[in-house]
C-alpha cells in the first residue's frame, strides 16, 4: 500500500471520523496486505479493527477525518480493490477514540459463522434500499429477522423484527434448523443487521437450505438510521456498535448506553 503522498498524522480533532465497511471477494497474499494496512494505517494514527481472510475484509477504523479518508483512499489504490471496488462506506463521527488500539488480524473468516461452502462473493439475497425497507416491515405475512446477538437485539431493532434470540452469529444456523418449515413457506423472508455483512452469510445460508425468496437491509441498520427521517421509521431504540460508544441514536450520535462487566447497561 502506498502511502508517501499520506497528509501527516492530524492532531485528534473532534469529532472523530469512524469508518465502517467490508468487501468478499478473493484475498491473495493476505501476509503483505496486513503489513501494508497496518504500516499505513499505524503512519496516519488509526485505531480500530481490521480483519482478513481469504473471503475478504471487514473494517472499522477511526481517527482524524482527513487521515480515515487517506487510508481508504490508499486501500483502494491496493490490490485486490484497484480492481474488485469496496462495498459502501458507512461514516459516523465520535467525540473521543471509541477503540483502544489497532487490530490488523488475518483470521479464517472475517465474521465467523462455521459454515463451509457459504459463499457472499458468489451469493447472497436481494439487497433492499433503505427507504424501500419499511414496506417489508410492515408486511404481516413477511418475517423480518434480527441476526444480531440477543443482547444487541435488546437495545434496538424494528417494529415487529423476529428475535431469534442467539448468543452468537454461529447460533443461527440452530434458529434455521428449528424453523425452516415456516421460512420456506413464507412468501418472502427479510433479514437485518448492524452493517450487512452478517446478513451476507446468513442470506447465502438460508438460500442453501432451501429458502427461495431472501432479502437483506442493504447496508444494515446503520444505512437505514442515515437515510431514513425519524418521522418515517420503523426503526425502536438504539443501535449497539462493537466499539467504545457501545450504541448509536437515530441521528447516528452516541446513544445512552454503557458497557460494564460484559453487560450492556442504560446509563444513569
Amino acid at each position: 500500500m502506498p502511502h508517501a503522498d499520506l497528509p501527516p498524522t492530524e492532531p485528534l480533532a473532534m469529532p472523530l471520523a469512524v469508518a465502517t465497511f467490508y468487501r468478499f471477494c478473493p484475498m491473495p497474499d493476505l501476509d503483505a496486505l496486513q503489513q501494508r494496512l497496518s504500516a499505513c494505517a499505524e503512519a496516519l494514527g488509526l485505531k480500530g479493527t481490521v480483519l482478513l481472510a481469504e473471503e475478504g475484509l471487514n473494517v472499522t477504523i477511526a481517527g482524524p477525518p482527513a487521515n480515515v479518508e487517506a487510508w481508504v483512499s490508499a486501500l483502494r489504490a491496493d490490490e485486490p480493490f484497484s480492481r474488485i471496488p469496496i462495498n459502501r462506506i458507512l461514516y459516523t463521527t465520535a467525540s473521543a477514540m471509541p477503540f483502544g488500539k489497532l487490530v490488523v488480524d488475518i483470521r479464517p473468516e472475517v465474521v465467523t459463522f462455521r459454515e463451509a461452502g457459504i459463499q457472499p462473493a458468489q451469493s447472497t439475497g436481494q439487497h433492499v434500499a433503505p427507504e424501500e425497507w419499511n414496506a417489508l416491515v410492515d408486511n404481516p405475512a413477511i418475517p423480518v429477522l434480527d441476526v444480531r446477538n440477543d443482547f444487541e437485539v435488546q437495545v434496538g431493532s424494528f417494529a415487529g423484527a423476529v428475535n431469534p434470540s442467539t448468543d452468537n452469529f454461529t447460533a443461527f444456523k440452530q434458529y434455521v434448523a428449528d424453523n425452516l418449515d415456516t421460512l420456506k413457506a413464507a412468501p418472502q423472508v427479510a433479514m437485518f443487521c448492524t452493517g450487512g455483512i452478517r446478513c451476507e452469510k446468513a442470506s447465502a445460508y438460508l438460500q442453501a437450505q432451501g429458502v427461495p425468496n431472501v432479502a437483506q437491509l442493504e447496508g444494515g441498520i446503520l444505512n437505514y438510521l442515515r437515510a431514513v427521517p425519524q418521522a418515517n421509521t420503523r426503526w425502536h431504540g438504539e443501535c449497539f456498535v462493537f466499539d467504545d460508544r457501545v450504541t448509536l441514536t437515530h441521528e447516528l450520535e452516541e446513544g445512552n448506553y454503557r458497557r460494564e462487566k460484559g453487560a450492556v447497561l442504560p446509563k444513569c
